[in-house]
């Protein structure tokens, strides 16, 4: 019988009960990969506008092969009870290394660490490292690694730019979600090799689901937190002009936090009755707003992955998308059309008619097939398993 490895996570995002959806994806991994190890998680909360309104506690769930411990830190790190950032990451690094220190008294030294996104609690798996000479591997998703004036590496701090290059020097192996994300951290933070492994799908929420046959409208679904990576302005603006030139057609967006987009639809002309805002959904809503859906369709800036778009071929859903980040890597031409032009909404509005003109043609059956082949949870998992065998200090 094959002998299950004691594999210590140490994730800067994992999901809690203040934010169900924080690194949702990183739990879906870290359930997959249980099937074959034991994995603990320790994650300390670092969003500090989640952390003033919480007491210090810790969360623990326990599930088969997978348990995580969520800790809560206090806010406030100085003598006027008043927020400050630099005292913050001396809290935030002393209270991880005191739960490095405890998780080892109780449970030993594990077989490898692997660390879920660098920033920021990567610098535990760099001291346990000298410490204790246990390796650690690192995986990143976030999408930072550009110089363009949205959210990139160009407008981080000094901070995350020391403790990224350091955590990932001193890993013993990079993984990245892509190639466009490994490529990426070689060109804008710090030269090193990598191994590409997709994030999971849950393929037993995710799946074809043969339509029943109707005479509603043609179903255009996207779903992301409408930030502006995502292009949300752009997206309704292109829906705007295929809503005024087809009758027979509606759009369903799934994942927005708040009715801003809501408001701009209305203001641009959008009718109630070709629009829907369905918000924040559960897991296996969003699994059942793609099967009941006829095309999916994604516009941003950039993306590391897109676990939605895995999501939806998963169901079979043909997608319209631009050539940006990682999304050809995901896509090609026997499940998408691609828009001709980024950031632009009349080209958006065309590659939007054009699938669903040529939707009938494509095989949402092989589509599906082909996805669930490579991010079912069995799939990615054993891919992580010849890694922990290569770098973990107990090899069998």
């Amino acid at each position: 019988m094959k002998q299950r490895k004691h594999i210590l996570w140490l994730c800067s995002w994992y999901p809690h009960s203040k934010d169900l959806f924080d690194g949702d994806f990183i739990e879906r991994q870290a359930r997959a990969i249980a099937a074959i190890h034991n994995v603990h998680v320790i994650h300390l909360v670092q969003n500090r506008n989640i952390l003033k309104h919480t007491t210090p506690t810790c969360e623990i769930k326990e599930e088969y092969g997978l348990q995580s411990s969520v800790y809560f830190i206090n806010n406030y790190s100085n003598v006027l009870n008043s927020p400050n950032t630099l005292l913050f990451n001396i809290r935030y690094h002393r209270k991880l290394y005191a739960v490095l220190k405890d998780y080892i008294a109780q449970n030993g030294k594990p077989d490898l660490v692997h660390v879920q996104v660098p920033v920021k609690i990567g610098l535990g798996a760099v001291w346990l490292q000298k410490q204790s000479g246990i390796p650690f591997i690192v995986t990143e998703h976030y999408n930072v690694y550009h110089n363009n004036n949205w959210d990139g590496l160009n407008t981080a701090s000094a901070y995350f730019k020391r403790l990224t290059k350091c955590v990932i020097t001193k890993s013993n192996a990079l993984v990245t979600v892509s190639d466009f994300l490994g490529n990426a951290i070689n060109t804008y933070a710090v030269k090193r090799p990598y191994f590409v492994i997709p994030n999971v799908v849950n393929t037993e929420l995710f799946f074809y689901k043969p339509p029943v046959l109707s005479k509603r409208k043609f179903r255009f679904l996207h779903v992301s937190n409408m930030m502006p990576v995502k292009n949300p302005k752009l997206m309704l603006d292109a829906v705007a002009k295929v809503a005024g030139e087809c009758t027979d057609v509606e759009f369903v967006f799934a994942g927005n936090t708040s009715d801003e987009w809501k408001r701009y639809a209305a203001s641009i002309g959008i009718a109630e009755n070709v629009v829907q805002f369905k918000g924040v959904l559960p897991y296996e809503k969003i699994a059942y707003e793609m099967q009941e859906a006829d095309a999916f369709f994604i516009f941003s800036k950039s993306e590391t992955f897109s676990c939605a778009t895995a999501e939806a071929l998963c169901c079979g859903l043909p997608v319209a998308a631009v050539k940006a980040g990682a999304l050809p890597e995901l896509l090609n031409s026997s499940n998408a059309v691609f828009a001709d032009k980024e950031n632009n909404a009349e080209s958006f509005a065309k590659v939007l008619q054009q699938l669903k003109e040529s939707c009938s043609q494509f095989n949402r059956n092989e589509i599906a097939e082909e996805a669930s082949a490579k991010y079912n949870y069995r799939t990615v998992a054993l891919q992580y398993d010849a890694l922990y065998k290569l770098y973990a200090k107990h090899k069998s």
